[in-house]
């Protein structure tokens, strides 16, 4: 059996070592002019969903895909997905806009996909006058370049009689609208050839020579009042796509072309008086490799990067550039305490660490079948014991076939619960106070606020109503120390109390908080019944520190003397509260076996069943055993099975009920029936079974 822990669930295998030339090969050069055609390019379609609740507005490159707004703030974990079908059409979503979650106080985790190469991508819009006549060219506010996307809405207005002979062109960049200034750019003309081609829509681009012609099936003919949709795209590949629209008709026109867009800074038309461009607006894309979509969400607090992404990566719940060097957005802060899962057998488990003890809180990923729960487990090159399986662990789980409880589990049926105060007012005030019968941890990461953070002396992180020496009674209290300098006196270092004692522990030189640095401070306590364990993590440095003296009494406030500046990013309170039944392991169906160490001091197996330690009671029955305390009856046997509970070695005429503790009858051939212990009554003889 392999016993060891997973680098990480979402980055597992991450390489952050990607190849620079990869991102800079990542050129990004669009033109899109957005026709008003079934075909045109998706400017104002319907919002994307995606999961949980969340949609998005977007923008559509080609077939690329651009979010620009959040339509629907869902739930607290956002997947941005590679792919997503419109119309069944897969696009690729590569961007998301600069400060797309500015104050979105729903977001606290994200996942990025591969396909996603900008999360700070700039969108401008620019409306020049609606009428550009000839050798009145618009100039742009800022020049087209070769590195930006831009969407050009423009419907082009012909005036009928008033408009000019074949060879006027419609559409153009550049100071006039003829052959000499589109170069780098684009023209859209009318032919002036013979009869087959008057009429027909010519196209160039860039600094090709060649000239591209519709087909006939849009002509617009001198005597007409044809307006022109003309949408116009060129992709990350090089490629132009060019789509014209009039009436009821639309051509489309692909080309790979020879020579590079460049840009432009001027717009013109050919077009007389009474011709006018009834839609001209430039929307500009600007993608950049910063994080500026995310950046500006509050309560973010954990970011997952695919590891094939060739221009971000995510480290412990940061964001970094691919070589994993720079970070772009920091939130250390909230993933100071963070755990990786525990990987036993071909299995996974989160868990909660009380000192040197351990409860597993959930499956992570499910295994073979076949699970061996082992003694103990080393993290960070520390041995835990594993004690408690939380009543939930396996819940709804179809894996599980066989299980072996080692001797060190005292309880797999532990209720655990979490509390998350407010974390920037202080004191707060606990839902449930921690008890002196609780086993609990607190979790929490303290912003000091640099400058504005008090002198030395301040407590950092107390319990009771204010974080004096005077209020922890019962509790703990870290502060930093304001004696002289040198040893342990030492100022900035950090000092604990704890319980009820007068002793003050304090760490070593290794972490100390100078005045004016704003640092970030992690602080992991626990409490299990005996004996403390406190953690410290700043600047990647981390101190340990354990007490077995000085009861915990109990406290229903905790308080900080850091200023307005300072604040709390995360501030977890768990406790764990353990039993003797077993409802890790209740209503699991292809539960077939389960097997106990000998040594176990709560729990004991036969036949493939679960029992209390005495072998009186069975807490899960898999077919082998009876239930019956004090039957009369050897041929009665009494279990559960499948949520209800079965009675064999009845005779005719026996009567049968059910009861809960508390004395409510319950239909005991249901199957619906919740885990819990019920008393059996045959022929008024009683017995009890534990479900």
């Amino acid at each position: 059996m392999d016993i060891c822990l997973i680098k990480s669930r979402e980055d597992n295998n991450l390489n952050l070592k990607k190849s620079n030339s990869m991102k800079n090969n990542r050129l990004i050069v669009s033109i899109l002019l957005l026709a008003f055609t079934a075909f045109s390019l998706r400017l104002s379609a319907a919002p994307i969903q995606l999961n949980d609740g969340w949609s998005f507005n977007y923008v559509a490159v080609g077939t690329e895909i651009v979010l620009t707004e959040v339509g629907t703030s869902g739930g607290e974990h956002l997947i941005i997905p590679a792919t997503v079908n419109i119309d069944g059409v897969d696009y690729t979503i590569i961007s998301l806009k600069n400060d797309l979650f500015k104050d979105n106080t729903s977001l606290k985790t994200i996942s990025i996909s591969s396909s996603l190469i900008s999360l700070g991508t700039e969108i401008a819009t620019e409306e020049p006058s609606s009428k550009p006549f000839a050798n009145n060219p618009i100039t742009l506010t800022t020049p087209v370049s070769s590195t930006d996307t831009w969407f050009i809405n423009a419907v082009v207005n012909t005036g009928g009689e008033s408009f000019n002979q074949w060879g006027t062109a419609l559409f153009a960049s550049g100071e006039v609208p003829n052959t000499d200034h589109y170069p780098g750019g684009f023209q859209f003309w009318l032919n002036n050839g013979t009869s087959n081609n008057n009429g027909r829509i010519l196209y160039k681009y860039g600094n090709s020579s060649s000239t591209y012609t519709f087909s006939d099936q849009i002509v617009i003919l001198p005597e007409g009042t044809n307006d022109v949709s003309i949408n116009l795209t060129y992709d990350r590949t090089g490629k132009f796509t060019a789509i014209l629209g009039s009436g009821d008709k639309t051509e489309k026109f692909s080309i790979t072309p020879p020579d590079a867009f460049v840009g432009f800074d001027k717009l013109s038309s050919a077009i007389s008086a009474a011709g006018t461009f009834s839609k001209l607006e430039i929307n500009r894309c600007a993608f950049g490799t910063t994080a500026g979509s995310i950046s500006g969400a509050p309560n973010l607090t954990y970011i997952t990067v695919d590891a094939d992404n060739t221009v971000y990566s995510s480290i412990n719940g940061s964001l970094y550039d691919a070589a994993g060097t720079s970070v772009l957005v920091d939130l250390s802060a909230h993933n100071q305490n963070t755990k990786e899962p525990i990987l036993i057998d071909n299995w996974s488990f989160d868990y909660v660490a009380i000192g040197t003890d351990i409860a597993l809180t959930e499956v992570v990923t499910s295994g073979d079948g076949v699970l061996t729960i082992p003694g103990t487990v080393k993290i960070d090159d520390v041995t835990y014991t594993v004690k408690w399986l939380n009543k939930e662990l396996f819940e709804g789980n179809t894996e599980l076939t066989e299980i072996d409880i080692p001797a060190t589990v005292t309880s797999l049926d532990t209720e655990i619960s979490a509390e998350s105060p407010a974390t920037t007012l202080f004191p707060v005030e606990l839902t449930n106070p921690v008890l002196s019968s609780d086993i609990w941890v607190i979790d929490a990461c303290l912003n000091t606020g640099g400058e504005s953070f008090n002198q030395w002396g301040t407590a950092l992180f107390a319990s009771g109503e204010a974080p004096s020496l005077d209020d922890y009674t019962g509790g703990f209290q870290f502060w930093l120390n304001n004696g002289t300098a040198g040893g342990e006196n030492s100022k900035g270092t950090i000092v604990y109390k704890y319980g009820g004692g007068a002793t003050k522990h304090t760490f070593s030189d290794a972490i100390t908080i100078q005045k004016g640095s704003k640092e970030n401070i992690a602080i992991s306590l626990a409490y299990n019944d005996t004996e403390y364990t406190a953690k410290i993590i700043s600047g990647g440095v981390t101190e340990n520190f354990t007490v077995t003296t000085g009861a915990c009494t109990g406290f229903s406030k905790l308080s900080s003397a850091v200023t307005a500046a300072g604040s709390f990013s995360e501030l977890t309170i768990t406790k764990i509260n353990p039993s003797e039944g077993a409802g890790s392991l209740v209503g699991l169906k292809n539960l077939a076996k389960i097997t106990v160490d000998a040594e176990n001091t709560v729990y004991s197996s036969k036949d493939g069943s679960l029992y209390n330690k005495s072998g009186e009671t069975i807490l899960v029955d898999l077919g082998g055993g009876t239930t019956a305390l004090n039957s009369q009856s050897t041929q009665l046997r009494i279990y559960s099975q499948n949520g209800k509970i079965v009675i064999e070695g009845l005779n005719d005429g026996d009567v049968c009920r059910a009861y809960t503790l508390s004395g409510t009858e319950v239909d005991y051939e249901s199957a619906n029936l919740p885990a819990g212990i019920y008393i059996i009554t045959v022929n008024g003889i009683s017995y009890k079974i534990i479900m």
